[in-house]
């Protein structure tokens, strides 16, 4: 979901969910940050607790060229 989202193929607006980060020292170039919350329900939601698999990711599988070849990759690193 954060591939469409980043990559925009779906309707849901990147800057609702995330910002991208500003220092980028290793990794991809895609990095997100995480915005602080005081309330738990934003604490917990799906844009906080994927932030950081996001981020661990490879940048061959960040910056894949499609959904299916992203899909692709990620199974393979996962198997």
């Amino acid at each position: 979901m954060i591939y469409c989202i980043v990559h925009g193929l779906n309707a849901l607006e990147f800057s609702y969910f995330f910002t991208f980060g500003s220092s980028i020292t290793r990794g991809h170039p895609l990095k997100l940050m995480k915005q602080a919350s005081r309330v738990n329900s934003r604490a917990f939601s799906f844009a906080n607790w994927s932030i950081d698999v996001w981020n661990s990711l490879d940048s061959d599988i960040v910056l894949a060229p499609s959904l299916y070849v992203c899909k692709n990759r990620l199974t393979n690193l996962i198997l």
